[in-house]
């Protein structure tokens, strides 16, 4: 089966209206198309145009015909997508997606993309600092490592709790750019030796905005690994970051091949790439996150002479709030907590996290690990979904026993229309140590803390 007739297949299949110019010019659509179009089209523009309700002369039309002779290509308007590419023998085939579902999941899945890629770069970083901790104890030691791999960490977690859908809007606290940036730099260089390239970093030293860590190291990742990556051997990267009046502004410039006119309008678009092995979504993510925290970005590029990516942010004058902390430097002394989790390693990081604060911790790795518990908890801590069983079931099971009364349930996923036994508390995987401790700590009798 040729790639037409496959088209063909999957379009009748899905009833999605699809429309083909043949070789010889003449046009095919399916019965799908035939129900949205008025009269018989002469023309794929015509065609085009028709299925997203824009008259042909539309300059988004031309454009469109123009480059699915060429590429994929995507149109969105009045609510319906077209997706245009050439195929068999010359022949250039238009699909239109009318249902919304069909473009629920098709968001969906640019998500899951978007998100996976960011996580991807988090990892990549992590792998970075091991790397320079590891062959260059000079330019990075192990307790810098340690805390760099730390806040990577912790943006590939912001970014999974993303994914998974938040219940409250993400959390932002005022971060240093210049910071992130430094970082990113440092992650970057060896990569940057390795293509024998300059990378350098100028302005300032302390550049606070208000964002997420995740953010902030979305945007610097994307825009200076991009540059690291794409421009030849010997060339240069300089990434500046400075304060300029209410506004912090963040530069990253290379002296590549530079980029057309047609390169620029199209940068942003998801999935358009100019590097190879590139997934089209870190500048579109880029452009999303800045607007989204009240900046904007913009770009200058002419072929032959490098690019230019600058971006300005909003600053905040006030340095960030103290760390400290109101509670007491242990909070949950004494405490008795329980903690049901299959997972060994997360298990451990719990019981750890909570042993630091002064709980007497009590591990289980599931429901028949619980079956011989007699002592009375103070918290539990009990995943939803355990290899052995459910873990409401299980809190309603030592609710029984009367072994525990507070407890907290932990979760990647929303939790169950009715649970066999409501906790006092939900967790959302992935979480902080701060958190459990907070969550914890607000369960503890004050008797006990």
């Amino acid at each position: 089966m040729g790639t037409t007739e496959l088209l063909t297949w999957m379009s009748d299949a899905l009833n999605l209206p699809t429309v083909e110019r043949r070789p010889d010019g003449a046009l095919h659509w399916n019965a799908a198309a035939a129900a949205q179009l008025a009269t018989n089209p002469v023309t794929l523009a015509l065609a085009a145009g028709a299925l997203v309700q824009l008259p042909a002369t539309d300059p988004r039309i031309t454009r469109f015909i123009e480059d699915a002779q060429k590429d994929r290509v995507v149109l969105t308007s009045s609510g319906r997508t077209l997706l245009g590419m050439p195929v068999d023998g010359g022949t250039v085939c238009i699909i239109a997606s009318r249902h919304q579902e069909l473009e629920r999941r098709a968001a969906a899945a640019e998500l899951a993309a978007s998100a996976a890629h960011e996580i991807a770069n988090a990892m990549g970083g992590v792998i970075s600092a091991a790397h320079i901790a590891q062959t260059r104890p000079d330019q990075l030691d192990a307790q810098a490592a340690l805390a760099m791999v730390a806040r990577l960490a912790g943006s590939a977690r912001t970014v999974a709790k993303d994914l998974l859908g938040p219940t409250t809007a993400a959390p932002t606290t005022l971060i240093d750019l210049a910071e992130v940036t430094d970082d990113v730099v440092r992650l970057l260089s060896h990569r940057a030796i390795d293509r024998q390239l300059s990378l350098t970093r100028s302005g300032a030293t302390q550049c606070h905005v208000r964002a997420s860590r995740a953010q902030l190291f979305s945007i610097t990742w994307n825009l200076i690994h991009n540059a690291v990556e794409i421009i030849p051997s010997g060339g240069s990267v300089s990434v500046d970051v400075r304060l300029e009046g209410d506004k912090v502004s963040l530069v990253v410039a290379d002296d590549g091949l530079g980029m057309s006119v047609d390169e620029l309008t199209r940068i942003f678009t998801p999935y358009f790439t100019q590097r190879e092995g590139g997934t089209g979504l870190g500048l579109p993510l880029v452009k999303r996150t800045v607007e989204a925290l009240g900046g904007e970005i913009t770009v200058d590029s002419t072929p032959g002479r490098g690019a230019r990516f600058h971006v300005v942010l909003p600053a905040v004058e006030e340095r960030p709030e103290s760390k400290g902390s109101t509670r007491p430097s242990s909070p949950l002394t004494g405490a008795k907590v329980l903690i049901v989790e299959d997972g060994r390693e997360l298990r451990e990081m719990m019981a750890t996290t909570l042993l630091i604060h002064g709980a007497v911790v009590t591990e289980a790795d599931g429901v028949e690990d619980t079956a011989t518990l007699a002592t009375r908890y103070d918290v539990a801590v009990i995943d939803l979904r355990l290899q052995d069983g459910r873990g409401d079931r299980l809190l309603a099971e030592l609710r029984r026993r009367k072994l525990v009364d507070a407890a907290i349930l932990t979760s990647g996923g929303p939790p169950p229309d009715e649970p066999a036994a409501s906790p006092s508390r939900w967790l959302r995987k992935p979480f902080d140590p701060e958190a459990l401790v907070d969550v914890v700590a607000d369960l503890v009798p004050r008797s006990v803390a």
